[in-house]
């Protein structure tokens, strides 16, 4: 009964708000969130610990390999119990501070066939046995919206049929003559014209109660309705077939969306209707939805233990080991001058490669894991800046393709063909380059309840307030709780990536120990003229925000955008700056400038 996409969608979806869509995680096993049984299947081996310190903060898994091996590495406790549980983050409360600030991975061996669900079940058993976790389901009072029937009566259909319940969804946006058309202005100057993204919904056998369950799930949803379930209040029994359109929110002041290009950000013609949600239920389905308050489903935090217990000494030797560290077979070659990417399929959930003009130092950075932009990779020869390649490669499923790309399986791959067919070395190692330094010469920033979770989240506070309504242009808004300024540097270029393309990490040097709440709002780096992404845009998707900006924009800018180090500055009194120092440094001794056949 969930909703199902039968489109993908492209980079050009127009985007006016963070939220991309993605589905949220069922809620079904959030009634089962009591105490672990004794019944609860277990893995077979597991080697639990403290994930080591990494560049990058995204969580990886879980995985279940199809060598009987899982995985699941870089995860804090909300995002472990959120898995196991099958529950949004946000229904996790309670529990002590560190819930969403500790980092652990975990390897563990399954046996044959072990469904997903199954391996929930197994990570559930493992937090009790090893963290000795323990919870409870209960109800807490959240913000959320109730579908009813519109005063002049529904317009929707008794279902026809008895098919399958499901809700399709396909994507109207720019056809590929217009998206041509949008790319040549960007790079070459000219008015833009940008259609607006229509997304168009059939629904067939649905019941009320499950069509509005899962409505929060469905593309940009969240950013009318937010994450929570909507409560069914139709009164409506039965099943119903019903279509339905609507497209991203319309800009709150009536301008057009703004487009940052390589030479700054320029205002685009729109063709097309918006549509809000909220209208697409009154005016096609004869529905509507109110904001309410209600009782929903969540998982309390009774207890748990910041170190997991050790590991028995025979568990590393005895697990599956990783995913091989080869192609079974790949044709590499230079792109031969002129070509282009026309065609290329890119990564495919298959195992597959198709690249047809990739840059080779993207490639070199995917398998070496490299990160910190322009002065990550040191002593390139000057073509490699050129230099374009075709691969064509097939990687043997390590994992169900539902999973996901499997990059850790992709990079050990790409290095060794590198290394075969470019004869490529590389090595690290403590070079001057570019960091972040982030100082507090007039810190405005107020201390944390230490008993409260540390977080750092997309979306406004308890208050509610969101700048982003009464202005676009400021499309980033972040809430902190309970943070240190270290914590909270380490946090930055995760969060507000577009501003650290140029490389490094941020170092806190304000000298603050206490922990603080706060929120920061600012502008995506694609609207500030002159940032690294701004200028790299022309070259790949188009970022879209709302129209000019309002109260706390910067009066410099004709946009009323505010950069990131505008917005730290003049809201919390802290300073982000460039400087020297030394870094781990990828230094490339040896490439051929052709592969060897």
């Amino acid at each position: 009964m969930m909703l199902r996409t039968s489109a993908q969608i492209g980079l050009l979806v127009l985007l006016s708000s963070p939220f991309f869509g993605q589905p949220a995680p069922g809620q079904a096993a959030a009634a089962n969130a009591g105490a672990v049984q004794t019944e609860t299947p277990t893995f077979e081996l597991a080697d639990v610990h403290v994930s080591p310190h990494r560049t990058t903060q995204g969580t990886r898994g879980a995985i279940l390999r199809n060598s009987g091996r899982y995985e699941f590495t870089n995860a804090t406790m909300v995002d472990l119990i959120r898995i196991a549980y099958d529950v949004d983050a946000d229904k996790v409360l309670g529990g002590p501070s560190w819930l969403e600030s500790d980092r652990f991975d975990i390897f563990a061996q399954v046996p044959p066939k072990t469904s997903q669900e199954t391996a929930r079940m197994m990570l559930q058993a493992l937090l009790a046995d090893r963290f000795k976790l323990m919870l409870h389901k209960d109800s807490h009072s959240m913000p959320t919206y109730a579908l009813s029937v519109s005063k002049d009566g529904h317009k929707l259909k008794e279902a026809s049929g008895s098919g399958e319940p499901e809700c399709k969804m396909t994507i109207q946006q720019n056809s590929p003559a217009e998206a041509a058309a949008i790319q040549n202005a960007l790079q070459n100057g000219g008015p833009v014209t940008l259609r607006v993204t229509t997304f168009l919904y059939s629904c067939h056998s649905m019941t009320m109660a499950a069509f509005a369950g899962q409505m929060h799930t469905m593309i940009v949803a969240p950013s009318y309705v937010g994450n929570n379930p909507i409560a069914d209040q139709t009164g409506l029994k039965g099943s119903w077939d019903f279509d339905f359109k609507y497209t991203i929110k319309p800009p709150t002041n009536g301008n057009a969306p703004l487009i940052g290009t390589a030479n700054g950000v320029v205002q685009a013609t729109v063709s097309g209707e918006y549509i809000s949600l909220f209208d697409a239920m009154d005016k096609q389905l004869g529905l509507k939805l109110d904001a309410v308050t209600l009782p929903i489903p969540v998982i309390l935090v009774d207890s748990v233990n910041r170190k997991p217990a050790d590991n028995p000494p025979e568990v590393t030797a005895k697990l599956p080991p990783p995913p091989k560290d080869e192609f079974e077979v790949a044709e590499i070659r230079l792109t031969p001058p002129g070509a282009t990417s026309a065609g290329s399929r890119g990564f495919q959930l298959n195992g597959q490669l198709d690249l047809r003009a990739y840059p080779l130092k993207s490639l070199i950075i995917i398998g070496w894991d490299i990160n910190g932009g322009a002065d990550a990779l040191a002593d390139a020869p000057k073509w490699l800046a050129n230099a374009k390649v075709d691969l064509i490669a097939k990687l043997t499923p390590s994992s169900p393709p539902n999973q996901g790309i499997d990059i850790d399986a992709l990079r050990p791959a790409v290095r060794a063909l590198l290394q075969d067919r470019f004869k490529a070395q590389i090595h690290t190692e403590m070079r001057p380059g570019t960091v972040w330094v982030m100082t507090a010469p007039k810190p405005k920033l107020a201390k944390a309840d230490p008993l409260m979770r540390t977080l750092c989240k997309e979306g406004p506070g308890k208050d509610g307030k969101d700048p982003r309504t009464a202005s676009p242009v400021l499309g980033r808004l972040l809430t902190c709780q309970n943070m240190t300024m270290a914590e909270f540097a380490e946090e930055l270029p995760r969060r507000a990536g577009g501003y650290f393309t140029g490389g490094g990490p941020v170092i806190d040097e304000t000298g603050l120990t206490d922990s603080y709440d706060f929120t920061l709002s600012f502008s995506v780096a694609q609207l500030i003229p002159g940032s690294a992404l701004s200028n790299a845009i022309a070259g790949g998707g188009i970022v879209v925000a709302g129209g000019r900006g309002g109260d706390g924009a910067n009066p410099n800018d004709p946009t009323g955008a505010i950069s990131l180090q505008d917005a730290l500055s003049k809201q919390l009194g802290l300073k982000l700056e460039q400087q020297k120092r030394p870094v781990p440094t990828a230094v490339l001794d040896h490439i051929e400038e052709k592969p060897t056949e």
